[in-house]
């Protein structure tokens, strides 16, 4: 694994983050990435673009498979009780995120 997008941070009017995935993954450098904190936001179930014209995040994540983005994960600990969550991601520990963050070449976070 050699690029980690944490999202930490909700979403915002401009999708940032999920714009640097695919255009990492357009080069061939797809990322993991790992949602966590207030970006468990980005994950919530048909979200929809914050601004006017603006693109939607939840068509966003669906379109990450087809540029074989597919390491979409959340950590397990930090999922509200009765939250539907986007299906593209998997639960993942704090555990394999460390050993992840241990053998990256590159981490951003947002």
């Amino acid at each position: 694994m050699d690029i980690l997008l944490f999202i930490r941070s909700a979403p915002g009017i401009d999708p940032e983050p999920l714009e640097l995935a695919l255009a990492l993954a357009a080069f061939d450098q797809p990322p993991c990435l790992i949602f966590e904190g207030a970006g468990l936001q980005w994950l919530t179930k048909d979200i929809q673009a914050l601004a006017p014209g603006g693109k939607s995040p939840a068509k966003l994540l669906k379109s990450l498979p087809l540029y074989d983005c597919d390491q979409v994960y959340y950590l397990d600990d930090e999922v509200p009780e009765g939250t539907q969550l986007n299906s593209i991601a998997s639960m993942v520990n704090s555990q394999q995120v460390s050993d992840w963050i241990a053998s990256a070449k590159h981490c951003l976070s947002f």
